[in-house]
């Protein structure tokens, strides 16, 4: 396939599988094919063993790999940060830890055992894009039903698909504080990330999000990366949880603690609420007009406007015109209407001075620097670590109460 420039991918989540294939048409449903048929020959196959087509050893080679993965995932403060903030609001989500320990011991008859009650009943959801047909389309359409039902059908409708709640951050007045030791005791960097959950989906509650993360993304760095010199890494962004939506500030630093990282985001919420509020109608526009353009690029290539409309599917949105939408929704904001939010979802008090609750996350991984950057780790030995991270998991997920948002994708 390499050789004809024909690509494939699979890859899996909590939910399911997806498979991607690409490169030029006139072979490309071939591939398509050939790797559906094998993949569902999965099914069906307890007694079997695993398909003819897949070479002895590799399952063993495979689970090797996976186990490393596993073992391997975390090691960068950041992307451990990112992970325990995920798993904050997905309880429903397994560990790397918990899938590894899960691992140990799997033979191919115990794989296929659990591969085929995975596989029994499916629900298939394709998009096909690029220089093809409406026809092609019907075609690739009849080719995947046809391997779906001679491989044992599907059975499985869009209403009972798996549930993907996210768990409700508990509104109050303190973070909610996750702090954990690097896994990697060589790891100098300290990463911290505060997450304010904001709520379910709407349009217009979205598009105030992008346009607050856009209008304090270059000050909140100038500020604290630029002059305050915290770290290398500050920055903030925008989270789309399975229909929930967020605010999201990271640092990354080896100079300043994390207790002092989490102080002084917070005082630059309170001292650029002052800031926002003094902003002239020209430079709101400007945020504003910004924005709109920047969602209405064209994509830079056929792969990447592929990733949006497959991500509107994977994400049960199906809003094909999504960044449009968000543009037009824009038009309708005022500056009055964001401050309002800002106060809402980020202000620590009332305009009384009142303290005001939010629901807010603080993930500390704290790193082993040996200066300011390692106050406050946990004094646990390098190998109790993982079970150290979900002790904290499970305490803040009884704190919540696993309440969740209920259904809202």
């Amino acid at each position: 396939a390499s050789v004809c420039e024909l690509g494939i991918s699979i890859s899996s989540n909590d939910v399911g599988f997806g498979m991607r294939v690409h490169g030029f048409d006139d072979k490309l449903m071939d591939l398509a094919e050939f790797s559906l048929n094998l993949f569902f020959k999965f099914r069906g196959r307890i007694e079997k063993g695993l398909p003819d087509e897949v070479k002895e050893g590799r399952f063993e080679a495979c689970h090797e790999v996976l186990q490393r993965r596993y073992h391997n995932h975390g090691l960068q403060a950041s992307k451990l940060a990112s992970s325990i903030r995920l798993r904050c609001l997905r309880p429903s989500q397994w560990t790397s830890h918990a899938k590894a320990k899960a691992l140990e011991g799997v033979t191919i008859s115990t794989f296929m055992q659990t591969i085929c009650t995975i596989l029994k009943t499916i629900s298939v959801e394709a998009f096909y894009h690029g220089n093809l047909t409406a026809s092609d389309a019907h075609a690739a359409t009849k080719l995947i039903s046809t391997l779906i039902k001679e491989s044992g059908g599907g059975g499985l409708p869009k209403k009972k698909r798996p549930k993907l709640p996210v768990l409700k951050v508990p509104a109050s007045i303190e973070h909610h504080l996750i702090t954990v030791p690097s896994k990697d005791v060589s790891d100098p960097n300290t990463a911290i990330e505060i997450y304010f959950q904001i709520g379910p989906d709407n349009l217009r509650d979205r598009v105030m999000t992008d346009l607050l993360s856009h209008i304090l993304y270059e000050p909140l760095y100038d500020q604290l990366r630029t002059r305050d010199q915290f770290g290398y890494t500050v920055s903030t962004d925008t989270r789309w949880t399975y229909g929930v939506m967020g605010l999201h500030f990271r640092v990354v630093t080896t100079a300043k603690s994390a207790e002092e990282t989490v102080a002084r985001i917070d005082r630059f919420i309170v001292d650029y609420r002052k800031e926002f509020e003094n902003m002239t109608k020209n430079q709101y526009m400007e945020n504003l007009v910004g924005l709109a353009k920047h969602k209405l690029l064209m994509a830079s290539s056929l792969s990447d406007e592929c990733e949006t409309f497959w991500s509107e599917i994977t994400d049960y949105r199906y809003d094909w015109q999504v960044k449009r939408n968000e543009v037009l929704a824009l038009r309708s904001i005022s500056k009055d209407d964001v401050l309002e939010k800002y106060d809402e979802w980020l202000m620590p008090t009332c305009r009384k001075g009142e303290p005001r609750k939010r629901r807010a996350i603080g993930v500390q991984v704290i790193g082993v620097h040996g200066g300011a950057a390692s106050l406050g780790r946990p004094d646990i030995d390098s190998g109790d670590t993982n079970e150290y991270i979900e002790q904290r998991l499970v305490e803040f997920h009884n704190r919540a109460k696993n309440a969740t948002w209920g259904k809202i994708i």
